[in-house]
This record gives structure tokens, C-alpha cells and sequence, in this order.
């Protein structure tokens, strides 16, 4: 890891580095892999996360007037370690050179020929040319741009002023800042979960036809030509009563004939009339295990004389039916590995929502990972999920172990992803191969983010479908500019549990009356941080709170050294405060409103931050506080609302506890009785 960034041009200039030098300790793993003046960057060596995909970055597409600039950058992402922050992680860097390549082309078209020559009204024009992008894109290519600036030291191509400082810089994007990922509003997750859990519930119908589909999709033979007439007519004349016997079977039943109309659960359950001509012969030879030839030419006069008789069907189903929510449907072929698909998906949502995980953490499931807990008198008490975390693990990057406590809906969810995958495959999420290429290759281990949040639109768009002819549910919001993403999942259940302590999301979610008791876990079982991000979100809505009562009374029982600047910023604010003509979607919007607003306030559960670089403990020469290294008892930006001050007081008692027992060592007993002297100090000094 390169921490002097000064050093880094000279060393790019050295055609013999390895770009993944920093990232890759073992000598031999490195040996072989990309050097800097390649023009293929393959990345995928430094990945230890499974559902990322191999990252290659291709120089020769790039536009050669600003490669130099573009490669320097990448390599900056990669080596350096810019202070206060963590290295990005590869696929963030990928991703970061499909917006350079953006930017550059953008630059290009305008004859700007150098990032360092790029200006203030150049920035608002590509803003503007962004504005009918997604969010997501739009927050990308402003990060790409901004790179330029954090990166200066170590690169000769750089912007000479900080993006971050524009008033129309992130304006509009909720979550163009790190941690800032939108919430899933309640009007879509309600559906949402209600449809997954109805897929999820169906789910062992559907899978109790995979057999039924796996025979069929492997049973239509092909047959060489045999150049013996005898034995070529006898062969003819056996397949052919195959499939006679095969319809004598359906008229027994009394079923039509499969036909080619695009009938079923996912293209509507049309009733047709019979109609000659209409029969799909193809599925006809699948049931009876023959060659399609057979059915289209040697049986054809009868199989359309039976059609005359028995009818078409409105499409090619398999035989069993399937339950959504008390109502009775045809799964046709064609629709089953898609069907099944929707069924993956509808239990990653329950299990990214009911537990919390990030992404990285529900790609890294295997089989045998849930478990329900029993009491003594073997009564069930809890289900839990075990598995890795990757989030602050820079020491052990390939993950460490936690286990997430939640419920019965995700244990069974997790059940039907046991059953999903091949017999081979240990991950969770590993793709499920339609089709006649299901028994091409090897899948790769699991499904890629990109594909997953693909997929969860296509689930969303299949359920919106269907609900129409089932008559059930309600459909499923759709914002195009807003689509729904895996990381929204954490985000929202958060969310919910800031908003309603104890882990009460029955209100949203009433389907079935499913209940909700993960808090436990996720403050005292799990390793991934998920208490951390609940925090977040109070201490978010605690911000919301104190600036609403500002614009209420007028006032603010603020108390530190900060607390006239802090007065004095929002006052400054005033118009923009007064949310004149804003909806506020989500509580992260009002932080974007704030620093708009130029008020430049950070919140966290035991302080607020009025940031002034020049006063900061934690790190100087920055825009925004280091909350692993803050010290609000020592900073001069720091400021205190009476539900902070009540907070720190508790503290203190709490301290005075562990000071007064006998269990200690005395070293330790001096160093809490340090902090204990200097939060009755601070407090003092505040008058609380």
C-alpha cells in the first residue's frame, strides 16, 4: 500500500509495476499479473468477494488523448490509501472507469483537453447533460469527477478546485455521499414483500415440478440417420406409437393437446378456441421422449385429427398446478426456469430484508447455514443464520464469521435455496442455468450484484403481470429514476427499526401477520455492524428532529463550544430551512437540503459536528468529520443537544458503576476514571 501519494508518479512511469502490487502479498499470485502499461488491466486476482464480477479494464477502447490521465487515476484507486479513508474495493474502481470513460468522451466532444482544465460552469454543463440519468448514474459520474480532486496529489492531471464546494454539486441526488443509500418508500416495499412471500410460499409447488421440467427439457432423443430402410421404418414405427400412446393418454384424461399460444402464469391464461393447425408438436414429442421430427411429419395426420376431437390447450403446461394465495394456475413450459428464477429472487429479498445483510453477505449463504435455536424443554426460540461479513475487515479481507438472528420466513426461504441449486453447488445464490444451457459448463459460484438487482426488477415487472389475472395483492410501484437496489434492503430495515424500537415493522408489512424479532440479534449476536447503521438512522432522525423544531420555535437548546456557529449556520439557512415548496422523501434528503445550505453539520448518537477543518480533532484538511477518531470531549466543533447531554450523563453513571466495583484491574479502574473526569467536566462547563 503506497501512503506517500507523492511517490506515485514516478512509479507509473515504470512499465514493470504491478498494478495489484498493494492489493496481492504473495509473490507467486502476483507474478503473471497486470502490469501498468498493459493495455488489459485484469483485476479479478485481487478480488476476495464471490459475487463480484471479474473486473478487466480495456485501455485500448479508451480514448488515447486522455489514457495517461485516466491510467494514473486508476492507479491512485488502487495503491493509495488517502488519509482517513479505505482503499475502494476493486469493483469500485472498475466501476469508476466506465464514468472517467464518460467524462473524458464528454470533454472530447467539447475540445476541453485536460481534467485540469475543466471549470465550474463546464461542471454545471455536464450535470445538465446528466440530469435525465438515474440517480445511481448521476451520483457516479459525479464521484468519477470528484476523484480527480481527491486523488491530486498523486496524479499530474487534476482538478484545481474541489467539486464538493458547488452549490448544484449532488444537488437532487439522495445518496450521492458515501452511506447515503435511499430507503424503499413503504408504498413499494409493502408489495413487494407481500409478493415475494407469496412466491416463497408457493415455492415447494414450483420446485415439486422441477423434476417433471428436468425430464422433459432431456427426454426429445435425436435420431442419426440409419442408412438400413428396415430398421430406420421399425424405429419410425415405435416412436410413433409413443406418441399415439402419449395422446390415447391425454384423451383418457380428458385434456386437449398442448398448443403454441403463449398461455400460462407469466403471458396471461387466455381461453382459446380450438384451433387445427395450432398444436405445439414440439412439447407434444418432449412428453412422449421423441424426436421432434416424428411429431412435425411421420404422426402429423393423426396428432391433427386428435386436435379436431380433443382441442388445443392455450399453451404447453406442465401437469401440476400451483397455489398463489388460495388461487389455482397452469405453470406453462416454457415459463418454469423463469418462474423458478422469480422464486430465487423472492427469497433473496426476504433474506436480504428480514436480516439485514448486505449484499456481500447473503452471496456468501451456504447450505446448512440456518439453524433453529431450542430451549430445554425443546421448545423453538429463535432462528439463526450464520455466515461472513466483509464490511471493516481490511485486516482479514476474506471475510470473518456472524451470525444474524431473525425468522421463520427467512429459514424458509433459506429451505427452497437448498433445494434450488445444483447438488454440486454449496452457495445459496448460485445462478440457476435455463434451459438447454443448464447443462453447459460450469455456472459461476454465485449471482453478481448487477445481476440480482436486474433480477428484482424482472420480479418486479413479473408480479405486477400476474396480479391482474390472479386477483390478488396489489401491484408494485415503479420509479424508473429509483430503482430498486440490493443495498436498499439494509438501508430500509434500519430504517424501520430507528423509526419503531423493539423491531415493529408489522405495520408495513401484513401479509399473513408475520412477526418480526430480529432486534436481538442485530445488537447483540451479529458481527456485520447492523447496530451501527440502526444508529445512523436514529441519529438521523434526531437531526430531522431538532432542525424541524427550529423551524418551529426559532430556537435550539444547543450547548458546547460550537453552539453559537451552529445557531448561526442555520439561521443563515433560513429560507432553505423553511422547506418552502420541498417534499422531503427520506430523512437523508434534509442532510442534502443542510449541506446545500452550506450549514455543513454532521450528526451521530452522542454529538453534532459543526465542522471547521481548522478545529477539528479528529483530522484537519477535511470537509467532513472522522467519527472512528472522534472526540467530542476535546473538539471545539463539537455541540450537544439535551438528548446527547442526557446520553453522556448516563455514561458518566455508568462509569461511576464499573469505577465502584471490585472486579477491575486498577490500570483499568485509572483510565475510566480519566474519561468519567472529563464528561463531568464537559458537562459541567455546558451546565447540564
Amino acid at each position: 500500500m503506497i501512503t506517500n501519494a507523492g511517490l506515485l508518479t514516478d512509479l507509473a512511469g515504470d512499465s514493470d509495476v504491478f498494478i495489484l502490487e498493494s492489493r496481492i502479498a504473495n509473490l507467486q499470485v502476483l507474478d503473471g499479473t497486470s502490469r501498468y502499461n498493459d493495455d488489459v488491466w485484469d483485476l479479478s486476482p485481487g478480488l476476495r468477494q464471490l459475487h463480484v464480477k471479474a473486473p478487466r479494464i480495456i485501455w485500448g477502447s479508451f480514448p488515447a488523448a486522455y489514457r495517461a490521465a485516466a491510467k494514473a487515476l486508476t492507479y491512485a484507486m488502487i495503491s493509495v490509501e488517502l488519509p482517513g479513508t479505505h482503499r475502494p474495493d476493486l469493483a469500485t474502481v472498475r466501476t469508476n472507469h466506465t464514468y472517467v470513460k464518460q467524462l473524458v468522451e464528454w470533454m472530447d466532444a467539447r475540445n476541453i483537453p485536460q481534467v485540469a482544465q475543466l471549470t465550474e460552469n463546464h461542471l454545471r454543463e455536464y450535470c445538465e447533460d446528466n440530469a435525465d440519468k438515474s440517480y445511481d448514474a448521476q451520483s457516479r459520474a459525479q464521484r468519477a469527477v470528484t476523484r480527480f480532486w481527491d486523488y491530486r496529489d498523486s496524479i499530474d492531471d487534476a482538478l484545481t478546485f474541489n467539486p464538493r464546494r458547488l452549490e448544484f454539486w449532488g444537488a437532487g441526488l439522495g445518496y450521492q455521499r458515501e452511506g447515503k443509500t435511499p430507503r424503499i418508500s413503504e408504498e413499494v416495499l409493502t408489495p413487494l414483500i407481500e409478493w415475494a412471500l407469496r412466491f416463497v410460499d408457493a415455492g415447494s409447488q414450483i420446485l415439486d415440478l422441477s423434476d417433471e421440467y428436468d425430464e422433459l427439457r432431456t427426454s426429445r432423443p435425436t435420431y442419426g440417420r440409419l442408412y438400413n430402410k428396415r430398421q430406420e421404418q421399425e424405429r419410425m414405427a415405435s416412436a410413433k406409437l409413443k406418441l399415439l400412446t402419449t395422446v390415447a393418454r391425454l384423451r383418457s384424461a380428458g385434456q386437449a393437446l398442448p398448443g403454441n399460444v403463449d398461455g400460462g402464469l407469466l403471458r396471461g391464461e387466455t381461453s382459446l378456441s380450438a384451433e387445427v393447425g395450432g398444436v405445439n408438436f414440439s412439447h407434444l414429442a418432449r412428453m412422449a421422449g421423441v424426436p421432434n421430427y416424428v411429431a412435425q411429419h411421420v404422426a402429423r395426420p393423426e396428432i391433427l385429427a386428435a386436435a379436431q376431437e380433443l382441442g388445443i390447450a392455450s399453451g404447453s403446461f406442465l401437469s401440476r398446478r400451483v397455489t398463489f394465495d388460495g388461487v389455482s394456475v397452469q405453470i406453462a413450459y416454457r415459463d418454469y426456469a423463469v418462474l423458478r428464477n422469480h422464486l430465487q429472487t423472492a427469497c433473496y429479498i426476504l433474506v436480504s430484508f428480514f436480516t439485514g445483510m448486505r449484499d456481500s453477505e447473503a452471496k456468501h449463504l451456504e447450505r446448512g447455514c440456518s439453524r433453529a435455536r431450542t430451549d430445554s424443554t425443546g421448545a423453538l426460540t429463535r432462528y439463526e443464520v450464520s455466515g461472513l461479513t466483509f464490511k471493516g475487515t481490511q485486516i482479514k479481507p476474506a471475510g470473518r464469521r456472524a451470525t444474524w438472528v431473525t425468522t421463520e420466513v427467512v429459514h424458509d426461504a433459506i429451505c427452497l435455496l437448498e433445494r434450488m441449486i445444483p447438488e454440486h453447488s454449496s452457495h445459496l445464490f448460485t445462478p440457476l442455468r435455463e434451459g438447454t444451457n443448464a447443462d453447459r459448463g460450469v455456472a459461476r459460484s454465485v449471482v453478481t450484484s448487477a445481476q440480482t438487482n436486474l433480477a428484482i426488477g424482472r420480479f418486479i415487472a413479473a408480479a405486477n403481470h400476474i396480479q391482474p389475472a390472479l386477483g390478488v395483492g396489489q401491484q408494485i410501484p415503479v420509479n424508473r429514476k429509483r430503482e430498486i437496489s440490493t443495498r436498499m434492503f439494509r438501508r430500509t430495515l434500519a430504517w424501520f427499526i430507528a423509526q419503531k424500537p423493539g423491531g415493529i415493522i408489522a405495520g408495513a408489512l401484513q401479509y399473513q401477520h408475520h412477526s418480526i424479532q430480529m432486534f436481538e440479534g442485530y445488537a447483540g449476536e451479529s458481527e456485520s455492524g447492523f447496530l451501527e447503521e440502526v444508529e445512523a438512522n436514529k441519529a438521523m432522525l434526531r437531526f430531522e428532529a431538532f432542525v424541524l423544531d427550529r423551524k418551529a420555535h426559532g430556537t435550539l437548546d444547543l450547548r458546547g463550544p460550537a453552539a453559537d456557529e451552529a445557531e448561526r449556520r442555520i439561521a443563515a439557512s433560513g429560507e432553505q430551512l423553511r422547506f418552502h415548496g420541498i417534499v422531503v422523501e427520506d430523512d437523508y434528503q434534509l442532510a442534502d437540503i443542510l449541506e446545500v445550505a452550506d450549514v455543513n453539520m454532521h450528526q451521530s448518537s452522542m454529538v453534532i459536528c459543526v465542522m471547521d477543518p481548522a478545529k477539528a480533532a479528529c483530522r484537519r484538511a477535511a470537509t467532513t468529520p472522522d467519527w472512528d477518531g472522534c472526540q467530542p470531549m476535546d473538539c471545539n466543533n463539537a455541540v450537544f443537544t439535551p438528548d446527547h447531554l442526557f446520553r453522556w450523563r448516563r455514561e458518566e453513571r455508568d462509569l461511576g458503576q464499573a469505577i465502584d466495583g471490585d472486579v477491575l484491574a486498577p490500570a483499568v479502574i485509572d483510565r475510566l476514571r480519566s474519561r468519567r473526569d472529563k464528561i463531568r467536566k464537559v458537562l459541567e462547563k455546558v451546565g447540564y
